[in-house]
């Protein structure tokens, strides 16, 4: 109901504009009254409509929001797990590189084991 005065202040330009307009071309009291009538009720109708699609927009633009955020919220801590398991293969494996850093995209090397073939 935050939106309410969108259509009062519609419903109550358009009753102005009528009684600025009867009052110029000096109408009688009973049309004037007729004429502010009708326009009040077809600009409150106008407002209602306008008051709609104005939350139905807001709506929209408000949950787009909250996505967006919660994309941002999940890729920020993506990047956080991976830094913490890089650090952690860092210090497991000093002098190698990362997996993801490997430019060929090779697995890294197998920890290989001292055999001798002679």
């Amino acid at each position: 109901m935050k939106d309410k005065p969108l259509v009062i202040i519609i419903t109550l330009l358009g009753g102005a504009v009528c009684s600025v307009c009867c009052i110029l071309k000096r109408a009688g009291l009973l049309w004037t009254l007729l004429a502010t009538f009708i326009t009040l009720v077809v600009f409150l109708i106008i407002g209602m409509i306008v008051n709609r699609f104005y939350t139905e927009v807001k709506n929209e633009v408000l949950a787009a929001d909250k996505e967006k955020a919660r994309l941002e919220e999940e890729e920020r801590l993506r990047r956080e797990e991976e830094a913490r398991l890089r650090e952690e293969w860092e210090a497991e494996h000093p002098g190698e590189p990362y997996p993801e850093d490997n430019e060929a995209g090779e697995e890294p090397p197998a920890e290989q084991e001292a055999t001798d073939t002679l």
